[in-house]
């Protein structure tokens, strides 16, 4: 186990030797123990260092372990911290409920079995590295769900920006087919009317013809109808245009 991966336990007694006979059985976990003489020492280590399992010993000068554990407990940081109580004195019913409400999730009797202290420890602590993994993980996971919800953003903005587009150019090219459509439109209507303009004038023109024919004695009269003829003949080549146009033809 690397030194990143090990958790703190808190060993809080009055008497220095039983403090290191709890280092002595609990240095085979491998974990850090940090040791308090007193409960303000124990308070002022909790406040500095994330720990993980605190072992007190429930008579003490000061503030025995069941005040300490109250005080513990007020605090919002440790509301799911592992208190184990070890107790040199008869536990009554009434001490093990009053330690329960108190916080404490375990009772070691002395005399100390050390295999026992041993396993109730490891478990606690081996709950807290979990738990603490376990908040890594899923702080990861959040991490990676907000980076790929960010993806997934832009993503679907881009995609957004590119549907605007083709929409606009189907638009566009939908407007296009539109004005196509009206030429091809306006074509076919003036090819028409040109073409019917077209006879009009072959026939007047024909008249006109031979009213020249006929007037070859009257000056005056021809000279109008010259002037008719040439005015015929420019509507002619107005509907030969009209018809260049409604067909596609190049206009000269």
């Amino acid at each position: 186990m690397g030194a990143e991966d090990r958790v703190n336990i808190l060993l809080v007694d009055d008497q220095p030797g039983k403090l290191l006979s709890y280092e002595a059985i609990l240095s085979e976990l491998g974990e850090n123990l940090v040791k308090a003489g007193s409960a303000r020492e124990a308070l002022e280590h909790l406040l500095k260092t994330d720990i993980a399992v605190v072992l007190i010993d429930v008579v003490m000068p000061d503030l025995d372990g069941f005040e300490l554990a109250a005080m513990i407990r007020e605090h919002p940081r440790f509301q799911t911290l592992a208190i184990i109580f070890v107790s040199a004195v008869q536990v009554t019913d009434l001490d093990l409920l009053r330690g329960y409400e108190y916080g404490a999730v375990d009772y070691v009797p002395v005399p100390v079995a050390p295999e026992l202290l041993r396993s109730k420890v490891r478990v606690f602590a081996e709950l807290y590295r979990k738990t603490r993994q376990l908040e890594a993980l899923n702080a990861e996971l959040e991490r990676r769900v907000a980076e790929r919800t960010a993806q997934l953003a832009e993503a679907n903005a881009d995609l957004e920006r590119r549907v605007e587009a083709r929409t606009r150019e189907s638009e566009a090219a939908l407007a296009q087919v539109h004005e196509m459509q009206k030429v091809e439109s306006l074509g076919q209507l003036t090819g028409g009317v040109a073409h019917d303009f077209n006879n009009l004038l072959m026939a007047i023109l024909g008249n006109l013809g031979l009213a020249g024919k006929h007037a070859t004695d009257n000056p005056k009269l021809t000279r109008f109808i010259d002037a008719a003829i040439k005015a015929a003949e420019r509507g002619a080549n107005l509907t030969k245009r009209m018809l260049a146009f409604a067909r596609r033809q190049e206009l000269k």
